[in-house]
């Protein structure tokens, strides 16, 4: 029975790829879609910069006396 379900499993995979053969722009564009969506996240949970992906050290001018 496992195997039947791994052969399954590799028969779908392997039709993927073929879509994927087929349409590499899809591809490009899903990574970017992945990559865009990973960078805010980062950006909404930390401050980091959205270009180069490294920490933004944030800078708070000094308390004024009165």
């Amino acid at each position: 029975m496992r195997i039947q379900a791994s052969q399954k499993r590799v028969d779908e995979l392997e039709a993927e790829v073929a879509v994927l053969k087929n349409t590499p722009e899809r591809l490009d564009l899903d990574l970017l879609t992945q990559r865009v969506l990973r960078l805010e996240v980062a950006a909404s949970s930390a401050a980091v910069d959205p270009v180069t992906g490294s920490p933004v050290v944030q800078t708070t001018s000094p308390a004024k006396s009165t």
